[in-house]
């Protein structure tokens, strides 16, 4: 499955929309649902049914806050039976409501628009001793005629997050940073952008 992972994570971000099944995703590729989920999780780090969730999650969000859809019609474009469902898994995901979420986004991306240009700041979750501690440098790059407004980067104990970063930062107009004092551990690289209106 190793080999194929690419395609199959291609294959459920296309058809994310279609209400498709992990059992139909398995079958897809040959597979038994227990032996592809096994697989999966075995790979990645994660479920195959968190994966799918979340980027489904992710659609919805993309869809209502660049597109200005109503989040009801976003979430049945990003594949969820019932808004209910959607609201549920959304609050798991994020620990916030669909609306609380697109609220504290647009506040934030007003707030955003008032910061220095070269800002960065940075966050730790717990205070950091100084001995064994590690340093990270992060360059962002950006698609092509895509315009940052304000840049999130974090390191995250899991490959799909609903916590606060271990460490993090945000950025306008910068693309490297330098973590510094991170702790022994692993972590996943993660960032987070909104583009300018």
């Amino acid at each position: 499955m190793k080999e194929t992972m690419t395609a199959i994570l291609m294959y459920m971000q296309k058809h994310v929309s279609d209400e498709i099944t992990i059992e139909e995703i398995a079958a897809h590729f040959g597979y038994s649902k227990y032996h592809f989920s096994r697989e999966f999780k075995k790979f990645t780090g994660f479920s195959a049914a968190d994966y799918l969730s979340s980027i489904k999650i992710e659609q919805a969000k993309q869809d209502f806050l660049k597109k200005q859809r109503s989040i009801t019609d976003s979430s049945f474009d990003a594949g969820f039976s019932s808004l209910g469902t959607f609201s549920t898994m959304f609050a798991k995901k994020t620990g916030l409501s669909p609306r609380e979420y697109k609220n504290q986004v647009e506040s934030l991306y007003h707030l955003a628009k008032n910061y220095d240009d070269t800002m960065s700041t940075s966050y730790y979750a717990e205070k950091i001793q100084e001995e064994d501690t590690y340093q990270l440098s992060v360059t962002i790059h950006y698609p092509k005629n895509y315009q940052a407004s304000i840049t999130f980067v974090g390191l995250f104990n899991s490959a799909i997050p609903n916590h606060k970063p271990i460490v993090g930062t945000a950025l306008r107009k910068k693309t490297q940073h330098t973590f510094t004092h991170i702790p022994k551990g692993k972590y996943y690289l993660l960032a987070c952008s909104i583009e300018k209106n």
